[in-house]
């Protein structure tokens, strides 16, 4: 018997005495509800019970901790009111088992409801098994098969919830529950229900896929003749792979070679692994295996067809196992040495790899980093040698590094530049990549255009590039999905960054695409309110607080003694300029104040200074949205003309142009840039450019880099088109 029910048991009987709803609701309290008064009334001894479930909720709040209020706020519910006021005893076991999941426990309880009234003794064993990720295997005991199969191999459903709890797989606990409850487990589960709960130890959270191998008639015999040889080569795929085991079985499941191969000879495939885990040095390397086109790989390498390194590739240029390599680079942000320490330690495939992986990942530090170590590793063999040798050009991977060189301007035309015009030329089906996908992604048109600007004139680029885009424009026919038309407005734009006046496009679209081109000038007017330059700088507490800020203010200490405004900002005044400084709190504190601003002028120049992976928190992407105004941004944080595309798409109404980096931001550009742009007031007409470059040695005097700054390139233009 539970403590809690032996508690309510000892105290003193109380006598049936009537109580009305009233009293109930005073007794209640917070958290009252129609549905749990109304069950309690409809009880023998409604006082008793209202004793009960007062002190039932007392029990449950300590357990539920800081989720208290939800766990509590559940109870409300009227499937869920009625079961608790029938089983109260059962809901503190499981709230006590469950604690901060407590909610979700109860709302899975309510979804399993006719399982739990009849059994609700089979959901406190399955809880205490779980813990605190009870909720997942009760989804799984709503269904009519799970509770059949449960009912009859309770013991073994509990093992094994319990084994892959130790192993930190409560979230697979439910999936593992439905997989056993299939007809083909079931039937395994007659005859061999120790050795299965025996596997289930052996590989805690990876059980659903050892459980899956058996739904195949042939891997069930083979584990039928002998158990113990079948889960010691599991145990030893768990010893190999760790966290990734689970995926390696489902790669083994998925493909028949593999499969065949684990049931004859799976010395084969556990030395295949090892050959793997040397390479990789991280077993979350091995979660790839879920991706089919790996685990055809992995097959390929155990019958002697690939090469290693081949595989490695496919493997560590996937997430997580990309992102886990990386991301000490990341972390070690503010620690130099130790950064360059780690990146010494990366070998030059894994760095390779990591360049491989999806572009979004990293930081713009990290990757320049990445780039500059690559370039050193290769030489002066190119990273084309490298493509061509594993076998690479027109793959996603190829694709991921081109359009990260191209997103950090690392891709063709500067020293530093990753491709040669040969190189450049060889990966044109790469940077064209967004074309196989059916629907329109901006970020990836914005990369693509800036590319294509990049190597239009260089030999047979142009044939091969005009070649693919009227290909793309015959499969995509009369455009009638909101989707196509976006592709079609982009490759419209594409063809007139190609040919120019030559282009094929419709007279009315000529027009629009040269009206396009007055957003490369600098108008002063559209920034302007009562005859001054309206100009907001905006500042993360936390990155730039003891730098930046200070720094700024010393810098507008020229214009005098600044004003301080209602929310703490300060104002500079010059006859033709009025420049504010903001430095919020928090970040949120941040967004709040831009909003308000915008409300007031939406006509602004602003700029923001920050780390790059504190720029959406400070602005996010649909914060211009509806202001119908004209904003000049300058997000100063590193690599921020990666971050273009989102704001262009969420802008509204606004006309939204940048100055944005390519690379990591350093000394005092955003500054320079405010005093040049302040100082073309009065001057003649001139694009963004042409002011930057006439200041460029004030730029650079102050520790600032006008190489790796973008103002209004052939992807914003683009994507102003696509969504004019």
């Amino acid at each position: 018997m539970c403590a809690f029910k032996k508690a309510v048991k000892e105290k003193e009987e109380i006598p049936k005495v009537a109580i009305t709803e009233k009293e109930v609701i005073g007794e209640l309290g917070r958290y009252c509800s129609a549905n749990l008064i109304s069950e309690i009334m409809k009880t023998e001894n409604p006082r008793e019970k209202l004793r009960e479930v007062m002190d039932a909720r007392e029990e449950i709040g300590k357990a539920a901790g800081h989720w208290a209020d939800e766990a509590l706020s559940a109870l409300g519910n009227a499937d869920v009111a009625r079961l608790f006021v029938a089983h109260t005893d059962a809901f503190v076991e499981i709230a006590i088992a469950a604690q901060s999941n407590t909610e979700d426990a109860f709302e899975a309880i309510g979804e399993a409801k006719e399982f739990f009234h009849k059994d609700s003794g089979a959901f406190v064993e399955i809880a205490k098994a779980c813990g605190k990720q009870a909720n997942w295997a009760f989804e799984a005991m709503k269904e009519p098969k799970v509770e059949r199969a449960l009912r009859e191999h309770r013991s073994a459903f509990v093992e094994v919830a319990k084994a892959m709890r130790e192993d930190g797989g409560s979230m697979e606990i439910g999936d593992a529950l439905t997989v056993l409850s299939g007809s083909k487990l079931q039937e395994l589960l007659e005859k061999h229900e120790d050795e299965l709960v025996g596997v289930a130890r052996e590989v805690g959270e990876a059980a659903p896929e050892a459980f899956r191998l058996f739904e195949n008639a042939w891997m069930m015999e083979v584990f039928r003749m002998n158990p113990q040889d079948f889960t010691k080569t599991l145990l030893t795929i768990k010893r190999i792979c760790m966290k990734g085991t689970r995926a390696v079985l489902g790669g083994i499941r998925s493909n028949d070679e593999l499969r065949e191969m684990f049931a004859r000879k799976p010395e084969t495939i556990i030395s295949a692994l090892l050959d793997v885990a040397e390479q990789v040095k991280s077993a979350r390397a091995f979660q790839s295996m879920w991706d089919l086109g790996v685990s055809r790989k992995f097959a390929e390498y155990c019958h002697g067809k690939g090469k290693l390194e081949n595989l490695v590739i496919s493997m560590l240029s996937e997430n997580p196992a990309a992102s886990d390599l990386g991301a000490p680079l990341d972390e070690l942000h503010d620690d130099t040495p130790k950064r360059m320490e780690y990146l010494n330690s990366l070998s030059d495939m894994q760095v390779f790899t990591l360049l491989l992986s999806d572009p979004k990942n990293f930081y713009t530090s990290t990757n320049h980093l990445l780039f500059d170590r690559l370039k050193a590793g290769i030489g002066k063999k190119g990273v084309g040698y490298l493509l061509k040798r594993y076998n690479l050009l027109g793959t996603k991977e190829c694709s991921n590094l081109v359009l990260r060189a191209v997103n950090y301007d690392r891709f063709y035309g500067r020293k530093n530049s990753l491709f040669t015009e040969k190189e450049a030329v060889e990966v044109i089906d790469s940077v064209l990549w967004p074309l196989k996908k059916d629907f329109f992604n901006g970020g990836d048109f914005f990369l693509m255009a800036n590319a294509v600007h990049k190597i239009k004139g260089l030999p047979s680029a142009k044939y091969k590039l005009g070649l693919r885009f009227r290909d793309k424009l015959r499969k995509l026919g009369e455009a009638k999905g909101y989707g196509e038309e976006k592709i079609l407005s982009g490759i419209e734009y594409l063809l007139y960054e190609l040919y120019g006046e030559e282009a094929p496009l419709i007279k009315e679209h000529f027009a629009e695409v040269r009206k396009l081109g007055e957003n490369a000038y600098f108008d002063p007017a559209l920034y302007t309110k009562d005859g001054k330059l309206q100009i907001l700088q905006v500042f993360d507490k936390e990155d730039t607080g003891s730098d930046h800020y200070p720094a700024s203010k010393r810098w507008f200490a020229k214009y005098g003694k600044p004003k301080t405004g209602e929310g703490g900002e300060l104002i500079y005044e010059t006859p033709t300029a009025r420049i504010v400084l903001f430095m919020g709190e928090t970040k949120e504190e941040n967004v709040k104040f831009v909003s308000r601003e915008l409300k007031k002028n939406p006509n602004r120049i602003i700029t923001f200074r920050g780390h790059s992976y504190s720029l959406g928190k400070n602005f996010p992407s649909g914060i211009f949205k509806g202001k119908k105004g004209h904003v000049l941004f300058i997000p100063g944080s590193c690599g921020s003309s990666g971050d273009i595309a989102s704001y262009i798409e969420e802008r509204g109404g606004t006309d939204l142009r940048f100055i944005s980096n390519t690379a990591t931001g350093r000394g005092q550009v955003t500054n320079s840039l405010v005093d040049l742009l302040i100082g073309s007031q009065g001057q003649e007409k001139a694009t963004f450019g042409q002011i930057i470059e006439k200041g460029r040695k004030e730029i650079e005097k102050h520790g600032g880099d006008t190489e790796i700054l973008q103002v209004w390139s052939p992807g914003e233009a683009l994507l102003n088109y696509v969504y004019r």
